[in-house]
């Protein structure tokens, strides 16, 4: 549990999401492309609204979602400087080299819903940063007194 720590929740989402790709495009090449996308597609729930027009929630809006909600406690995290969250700034930094090469060279991913989670794991690495070198500022500023 302790270790929890040093993992970015983005990457939670882009391993589901790899899981999702290689269960339905595998490591082949383009042949699963159309079952992605009616996988990425599918229905999760419709809830019905006062113009009689159902909000369909899929599962490639569930996977923004949850990227996202991530996001949000990453930045959160990041006002927090310690030894810890700087191991979490480069394993964020990691996951986001790895899901850029994924997005350029494999057929699986290239999908809007997955080029969003990857601008997601940009923004957490130039916010995190950005929102670390701040508190740390802010923390050497009030030691001087």
């Amino acid at each position: 549990m302790r270790y929890l720590h040093f993992v970015p929740f983005i990457a939670i989402v882009m391993a589901a999401y790899n899981l999702v790709v290689f269960a339905t495009v595998g490591f082949g090449g383009a042949a699963g492309i159309d079952q992605l996308t009616h996988t990425l597609s599918r229905e999760i729930c419709a809830i019905p609204r006062v113009s009689h027009q159902s909000w369909v929630l899929s599962v490639g809006d569930l996977f923004v979602i949850l990227g996202i909600a991530t996001l949000m406690q990453q930045i959160a995290k990041a006002t927090h400087v310690n030894s810890a969250d700087l191991v979490n700034q480069g394993v964020s930094f990691a996951v986001f080299v790895v899901a850029l090469v994924e997005f350029l060279l494999l057929p699986g991913f290239a999908t809007s819903t997955f080029f969003i989670l990857l601008l997601m794991a940009l923004i957490d690495i130039v916010g995190g940063f950005l929102i670390s070198v701040a508190a740390a500022r802010r923390e050497v500023e009030i030691s001087r007194g």
